[in-house]
């Protein structure tokens, strides 16, 4: 409303999300774990690979931790490679890590 008392027609105004999250970070992984932990955006979707093959997946909580569990032990200098997908489907670039 404008001074005078005129009222203007209201207009919905839709913002899209189109910002990947940052590159997650992924702390130390060795050979004798079978988790992948990290942090990144909170509530976004993080998938590890080794390579194309699809390692896990899980939901980061409100705080952006997360952990993946593995189903088996990776040797040494395996390489894998860790992204993060927002709730508006936007994939960070991939973080790789090497098994130590």
């Amino acid at each position: 409303m404008d001074p005078s008392g005129n009222k203007s027609d209201s207009a919905t105004v839709k913002v899209l999300d189109k910002t990947p999250p940052a590159v997650p970070i992924v702390y130390k992984v060795s050979t004798g774990d079978l988790k992948v932990r990290g942090k990144t955006e909170a509530g976004a979707k993080v998938v590890v690979k080794a390579g194309e093959k699809l390692i896990g997946s899980r939901t980061a909580d409100k705080y952006g931790k997360y952990t993946v569990a593995m189903k088996t032990r990776r040797k040494a200098g395996t390489v894998i490679y860790v992204t993060a997908m927002d709730k508006a489907g936007n994939v960070s670039k991939a973080r790789k890590v090497t098994v130590r």
